[in-house]
């Protein structure tokens, strides 16, 4: 095999002296800029495992060398091989072009050498002449959990340490954060009354100092991290207006900065793997339904749209980002803003009275190692949403035919659509993209 050019963690590195690359600028219907690789005259074609790309070859180059794409270890090389073959359906593109998305079919040469990655879904029918683009599958799905090193903020006590559990039950080196050293401990007691070990590590994740330093230890300590889960976070409830302008900074800093903070501290690591990876960002059904808690709302809204982003972002190196929108379930939220740091200063808003916090523990919520269980489900999916509670589906749909229906009844300025595809959609959305519904206690959907 000719040594291969490393060009970028999303693009193609080809070998051969006459192979030509090109990004996607002049690319008819091309969305990404650095996703397309043209080759004329290679003999052949190297792809890290990590890869998102899409190869675009002439008619000629595709009859010699076939389109199927192997994808191995990070340490390895992936080979569009001489004879190999296709099994796809294609989708015209503006101009004559045709994508083509291609059967993903590897191993991971240190851990499961004949073990295939799951084969990507196809793309639309169509027929054209010119030359012809595979796409590389963006398969985000981790069935395989066993021996993963996964790290929840947040995991010392309520939905956190649910998830910490589930992990810790399904085989994985579990790591959990916080800020109270009583909550820590009475997880790691938890954990070792189940037989199960968990590491606890005190960290605010306010402090992008610390979180960088907790993730470098913990790298080291473990190997690496392929699964964080940021899930610290603050329930600050009552009307906007008799927020404190401190009320505001402390739930943006934990709710908002918490999720960056981990996300730039872990993120680094997991893409320096070289093997994907999971982020769960909790967020809340109050994202999409602000009905009550305001300034909760709004941070449990900005999560989402940064876990949508970040997904479509990553999806590319094999690391998924789901947005975590769970109900009403028993945890400490409530009672977690009676650990105000000091330099927050005063509320706005008066703390839980025990009679609220003994009947919020007699609701019929759900439990915190059930909606944890949820989180493992998603993970093994690869979803970008992971919800919980079938109760709130009603109203969702209410509330998107409001917004639906908020759109002004005018004819479209194709012109203007025109200009700017990429603003529209994204076919993370599409239908033939999406998964079922997940069935809870059930093997997730291949």
């Amino acid at each position: 095999m000719p040594a291969a050019m490393n060009l970028m963690r999303t693009s193609l590195a080809f070998g051969g002296s006459s192979s030509r690359w090109a990004t996607s600028q002049g690319v008819p219907g091309a969305r990404h800029t650095t996703d397309f690789v043209v080759m004329r005259r290679a003999s052949e074609v190297t792809v890290p495992v990590a890869a998102s790309a899409v190869i675009l070859m002439s008619p000629r180059f595709r009859d010699s060398i076939g389109a199927s794409l192997a994808a191995v270890g990070p340490d390895e090389a992936g080979v569009l091989a001489r004879g190999s073959s296709v099994a796809t359906r294609q989708e015209s593109r503006p101009g004559g072009w045709l994508a083509t998305r291609l059967l993903c079919r590897g191993r991971d040469s240190r851990s499961a050498p004949d073990r295939p990655r799951p084969a990507a879904s196809a793309c639309r029918s169509a027929e054209t002449t010119s030359l012809v683009a595979c796409r590389n599958s963006h398969d985000v799905r981790m069935q395989d959990v066993s021996g993963k090193v996964a790290v929840i903020t947040g995991g010392s006590s309520g939905i956190g340490r649910g998830i910490a559990l589930a992990f810790a039950r399904a085989g994985m080196t579990v790591v959990v954060t916080g800020r109270s050293e009583s909550h820590l401990e009475e997880t790691a007691a938890v954990f070792a009354d189940e037989g199960l070990t968990v590491d606890p590590m005190q960290v605010d994740v306010t402090d992008l100092g610390a979180m960088r330093a907790a993730a470098d230890e913990i790298a080291a300590r473990h190997g690496g991290v392929d699964v964080l889960v940021n899930n610290a976070g603050i329930g600050l409830t009552g009307p906007v207006a008799d927020a404190t302008p401190d009320d505001w900074k402390w739930v943006v800093d934990v709710n908002i900065g918490g999720v960056g903070n981990g996300i730039q501290a872990f993120l680094p690591i997991i893409r320096r793997s070289g093997r994907g990876g999971h982020i769960v960002n909790t967020a809340s059904m109050a994202a999409i339904m602000p009905i009550v808690a305001g300034l909760y709302s709004m941070t449990k809204a900005a999560v989402v749209a940064l876990s949508e982003a970040l997904h479509i972002e990553l999806r590319g190196e094999g690391i998924a980002v789901s947005a975590y929108l769970p109900g009403p379930v028993h945890s400490n939220i409530a009672t977690g803003t009676a650990r105000r740091p000091e330099r927050y200063g005063e509320s706005g808003y008066t703390p839980a009275p025990a009679a609220f916090v003994e009947k919020a523990r007699q609701q019929p919520y759900m439990s915190a190692e059930e909606a944890g269980e949820r989180v493992l489900h998603g993970v093994r999916r690869g979803d970008m949403f992971i919800l919980t509670h079938n109760e709130f589906a009603e109203g969702v749909r209410d509330r998107h035919r409001a917004i639906e229906r908020a759109f002004p009844d005018e004819p479209i300025d194709d012109e203007r659509k025109a200009a700017i595809p990429f603003l529209l959609s994204s076919d993370v959305y599409a239908p033939d993209a999406q998964l079922p519904s997940p069935r809870y206690g059930a093997v997730p959907a291949s």
